[in-house]
């Protein structure tokens, strides 16, 4: 009896763990995209507001449409420089 006890205690510690875990990495990448997103709308409005954001395990998504290949550069570029951005994927497009 003890034994089971002490394996429920184990395995409720353990999902208890793992849930905080993911739940701290959703928060990061909540916050690694908003600092994403403060960044492009620093450069310029209308690049934020045609480019969607999105985090997954710090890696940073991009897609929409920028309207010239330097501007596409620089979108680039900030999103990489944000801390704890370790991937930047690339899905946009210019007009």
């Amino acid at each position: 009896m003890k034994r089971k006890r002490l394996l429920t205690g184990v395995v409720a510690a353990f999902l208890l763990t793992t849930t905080v875990l993911v739940r701290a990495d959703e928060a990061g990448d909540q916050q690694i995209r908003q600092q994403v997103k403060d960044k492009l709308a620093a450069r310029e409005l209308q690049i934020a507001q045609r480019i969607e954001v999105t985090t997954r395990d710090g890696v940073v998504t991009l897609r929409g449409v920028v309207f010239a290949p330097q501007y596409l550069l620089n979108v680039l570029r900030d999103a990489g420089s944000v801390q704890r951005v370790t991937k930047v994927e690339n899905h946009l497009g210019n007009e």
